[in-house]
């Protein structure tokens, strides 16, 4: 009777125990079975209701991770979190393609694994205004960096300071760009723009007839090019507008074509250049804005009619 007794206590305990160990271990599915409506039955109740509230909070809890690296492993701006000590503790992909960086990271000391003092700096001091900064790895990179203190808000304690990095190299040689087409095309249209401010200035003093006509044809000439240059930036402009349409259709090419030779031919003859469009017998057609093609051809003809010496051919 007294080993009958001590088995019926020991081996709800052993059960117990054994359910335990397993659930420490990561197995959170496991449950204890009772039958019994004593106190073992009640424990065992209760052991089994917070393996439960165990499981779900770790499914929460690996949910709402996977959804953080996810984040973080899409993102292309690089992101950094390093604790008080300024150790490591989050590094995403972007930051380290950015910083050049191929070791083990978590938990080792940020100059450890990036060596820029700057760095360091922008820890020290955050301030969630983004500063320029250039590094240069496997190429050179412009980078803003901002830095954010980060507060535990059950305690309200600072943690770490999180750093976010943006790669500005692409805007910056836009920018770059941008600026230099503004002092070419200021080059350009004040050229023509001297031209016929000068010889208009000069048609006052002018009497004799076939000077003056010499000069008027100087200043169409110039006109004509200050309006094509003109027209040339409104294209640009055009298509860098967000909200620029393109009307497509079906366009016939024999005809778009034939009709820009007619165009081009007078303006060909006054260098004593011979234009030849050879056509095609069959129709030909492309899916696509009629005028925006037309203009392309143009363009295209009368850069070969500018660069082509007198009494040159162009086909």
């Amino acid at each position: 009777m007294v080993i009958f007794k001590v088995d019926f206590i020991i081996n709800p305990i052993k059960k117990l125990t054994n359910t335990a160990t397993k659930i420490a271990l990561g197995h959170y599915e496991k449950r204890i079975e009772f039958y019994e409506a004593d106190e073992f039955g009640q424990l065992s109740h209760s052991f089994n209701l917070m393996a439960s509230r165990l499981e779900e909070t770790i499914k929460d809890l690996n949910d709402k991770k996977n959804k953080l690296y996810s984040i973080l492993n899409s993102m292309d701006d690089g992101v950094i979190f390093v604790d008080n000590d300024q150790n490591i503790v989050l590094i995403n992909p972007a930051a380290m393609e950015i910083f050049n960086v191929h070791c083990e990271t978590k938990n080792r000391y940020i100059l450890e694994v990036i060596r820029d003092n700057r760095i360091e700096e922008l820890i020290n001091n955050p301030d969630e205004t983004p500063v320029e900064m250039i590094v240069n790895g496997n190429k050179q990179r412009i980078l803003q960096v901002k830095s954010i203190s980060v507060t535990d808000y059950g305690t309200g304690n600072i943690i770490g300071v999180l750093l976010v990095i943006h790669d500005v190299t692409k805007i910056k040689a836009l920018e770059n760009m941008r600026s230099e087409f503004v002092a070419n095309v200021s080059h350009e249209l004040k050229t023509p723009l001297t031209s016929i401010k000068g010889f208009a200035e000069t048609l006052k003093f002018v009497e004799d007839k076939e000077t003056r006509d010499k000069f008027l044809d100087i200043i169409y000439v110039e006109s004509e090019r200050l309006s094509r240059l003109i027209n040339d930036i409104l294209t640009l402009s055009e298509l860098e507008n967000k909200d620029y349409s393109i009307n497509f259709q079906k366009v016939c090419l024999n005809e778009c074509i034939t009709e820009v030779y007619y165009i081009m031919d007078r303006i060909a003859l006054e260098k004593n250049i011979k234009l030849t469009f050879i056509n095609s017998e069959e129709p030909l057609f492309i899916y696509g804005d009629r005028d925006k093609f037309k203009q392309m051809i143009i363009n295209l003809v009368d850069n070969a009619i500018k660069y082509t010496p007198q009494k040159g051919k162009s086909v």
